[in-house]
C-alpha cells in the first residue's frame, strides 16, 4: 500500500490516505484512512488513478498554473497502430485496443484510429503499449503514429474538443 511501491492504482483498491486522481475522467478521490478504498466510478468497470498528495484536503488549485506536484496536464491525442501483414488486420487492431481498454484511460475509438484522454507521460505509455501488443500478436512491422493536443494551461478533453460536432 505505499506509494514507492507502484506508480498508478486501480479502482477498488486499498491505498494510504491522500488524493488520487483518476486517469479515465481527471476527477479526484479523497482517502480518509489508510486501508481506504478506491471508487468505481459510473460506466466505467475499472480506473487505474495516480497519486496526487498525502493530503487528503489538498486543493486542487494549490499552484495551479505552475504545474508543480500534484498538478497534471491533460492532452488528448490521436492513436493509429497499423499492422504491416497480409490478410485481415482486426485481430492485431483487437490486441492494441484492448491494451488502450486495460489501461484505464478515456478513450473512443472510431473507423481509423482511437482518441485518448490522459496525462501525456500515460498516454504515451498507453500508445507505446498497444504499439507492443500488435508486435506480440505477430506483426512483423508495426507502423503507429501518434498526435498530441496539449494547452498551456493543461485543460483539454475530448468533449471540448468535439463540442458543436456532437
Amino acid at each position: 500500500m505505499t506509494r514507492e511501491s507502484q506508480e498508478f492504482y486501480q479502482s477498488g483498491e486499498e491505498v494510504e490516505a491522500g488524493v488520487y486522481r483518476s486517469l479515465a475522467t481527471g476527477e479526484l478521490a479523497r482517502i480518509r484512512e489508510t486501508g481506504g478504498r478506491l471508487p468505481t466510478l459510473p460506466g466505467l468497470e475499472r480506473d487505474t488513478y495516480e497519486w496526487i498528495s498525502a493530503n487528503p484536503d489538498w486543493d486542487e488549485a494549490e499552484g495551479k498554473g505552475n504545474l508543480g506536484k500534484g498538478e497534471t496536464k491533460m492532452v488528448v491525442a490521436e492513436l493509429t497502430v497499423t499492422p504491416l501483414v497480409e490478410g485481415q488486420i482486426k485481430p492485431f487492431i483487437d490486441a492494441a485496443i484492448d491494451e488502450v481498454r486495460k489501461s484505464g484511460v478515456k478513450y473512443e475509438v472510431d473507423a481509423l484510429g482511437t482518441t485518448l484522454e490522459g496525462d501525456l507521460d500515460t498516454v504515451l505509455r498507453v500508445a507505446k503499449q498497444a504499439h507492443e501488443a500488435v508486435r506480440r500478436k505477430g506483426a512483423a512491422r508495426v507502423m503507429t503514429e501518434l498526435r498530441i493536443d496539449e494547452k498551456a494551461d493543461g485543460g483539454v478533453s475530448i468533449e471540448q474538443e468535439l463540442e458543436g460536432y456532437r
